[in-house]
């Protein structure tokens, strides 16, 4: 049984947030192999109706999950990789989001990340804050 890592994820409205995880069974990296994941951003958790944000598993390096994809910071690119995965959010979905209620304020959110692998039974892999920073470059 997979327990929930409670993470706060922290955004900026004028850039894209990006990041990627291993994952270990025992000592060595999972097969990700067919894996499947939505992430979810609410008001608040079970909040009714349609998430303020969502992505889904993605095939390309387009907004979206990766699985057997790690991020290459020196070259800004995904690089194949068994058993990471990869989570890509543009700035312009972030930009959708709701303002914080005074100027200047981060806006805080609730999230979380179903992942579904190939057997089927899907858990929660991370939830938690879903921060949002205002940013100042445009």
């Amino acid at each position: 049984m997979i327990r929930a890592a409670t993470v706060a994820l922290t955004a900026r409205r004028n850039a894209p947030l990006i990041f990627a995880l291993p994952v270990y069974i025992g000592a060595a990296l999972a097969d990700l192999t067919g894996y499947a994941g939505k992430l979810q951003v609410r008001r608040y958790g079970k909040a009714p109706g349609d998430p303020l944000l969502g992505i889904e598993t993605a095939s390309s390096p387009a907004e979206g999950i990766r699985f057997g994809w790690r991020v290459d910071d020196a070259r800004q690119t995904d690089l194949p990789e068994s058993g990471w995965f990869r989570v890509l959010i543009t700035a312009e979905a972030i930009d959708q989001l709701p303002a914080a209620s005074l100027p200047g304020e981060p806006a805080t959110f609730s999230y979380d990340l179903i992942v579904t692998p190939a057997s089927g039974k899907a858990a929660t892999w991370m939830e938690g804050d879903f921060i949002v920073l205002p940013g100042v470059t445009e």
